[in-house]
């Protein structure tokens, strides 16, 4: 195993922080999901990732990773309006097809999250959101083999769907072929399960890790 780290250490520029991490023998990262949408909806996107990828290749750094958008799109995802979870999903797309741009091949996404305001009791909402996130990596899965990307459901924080292993575990049976776990050990630590125990569990499904 080597060490990488994320691209949103030491500030925006990008060529520093290559030249900082290579100077410590550093030569995998994870691509930071603001860098890589700098550009997102505009014609430069795809030259500017190709930028970056050109960039990283001189300083003979291997972008490992891509981390996803996050926040307000996981309660789209999750979406009771059709419309909005057709939108973010096809948001999604649009990244998962340019991962190969920057030379990666594995995109690290959370799960759907329960739309706040959605208040169906708590039974309810607990197989909404496993309903959702079912059909929502279904898809995703489905866009990952397209364009041959791996897609790494990462574990999340307490009283979110994915917080425990068996929900992340339920989702990559989905197609175990493209869908894998982002382990982060820092969730982990937060809703006090045991790193040894979730690596036993997890397998080889393991795909991508957050230290």
């Amino acid at each position: 195993m080597r060490l990488g780290i994320s691209s949103c250490m030491y500030g925006d520029n990008l060529e520093y922080f290559l030249k900082k991490i290579t100077q410590q023998g550093i030569r995998d990262i994870e691509l930071d999901f603001r860098r890589f949408g700098m550009c997102e909806g505009s014609d430069e996107w795809n030259s500017s990732l190709k930028e970056i990828e050109e960039l990283a290749s001189s300083y003979s750094v291997n972008i490992q990773q891509v981390h996803g958008i996050f926040g307000e799109i996981d309660e789209e995802l999750a979406s009771p309006d059709l419309s909005v979870q057709r939108h973010a999903l096809e948001r999604l797309l649009q990244w998962i097809s340019r991962i190969p741009l920057v030379g990666s091949s594995n995109i690290i996404l959370h799960p759907a999250r329960l739309p706040r305001g959605l208040n169906l009791g708590w039974e309810k909402s607990a197989k909404y959101i496993v309903e959702k996130n079912r059909a929502v990596f279904t898809q995703i899965s489905r866009y990952g083999e397209e364009y041959d990307v791996s897609i790494s459901i990462e574990n999340m924080t307490p009283t979110r769907f994915g917080s425990q292993i068996p929900d992340l575990i339920s989702l990559v049976e989905i197609n175990p072929d493209v869908l894998g776990i982002c382990l982060d050990t820092g969730h982990l630590n937060i809703c006090r399960i045991s790193v040894d125990d979730a690596i036993y569990s997890i397998g080889n499904f393991i795909t991508a890790t957050h230290i």
